[in-house]
């Protein structure tokens, strides 16, 4: 039993850091992508 709840704790904290770094990923690449376009913009 304490095997299922462990397992079951550690798959939670896996999808939260999963969530976290999706959200990190998708934060980079919208700031990436303004970057270049206001690079573009200047030129």
């Amino acid at each position: 039993m304490n095997d299922i709840c462990f397992s079951f704790h550690l798959n939670a904290h896996m999808r939260y850091n999963i969530c976290i770094m999706l959200s990190f990923l998708g934060s980079i690449h919208t700031w990436q992508s303004y970057i270049k376009n206001g690079q573009m913009n200047h030129v």
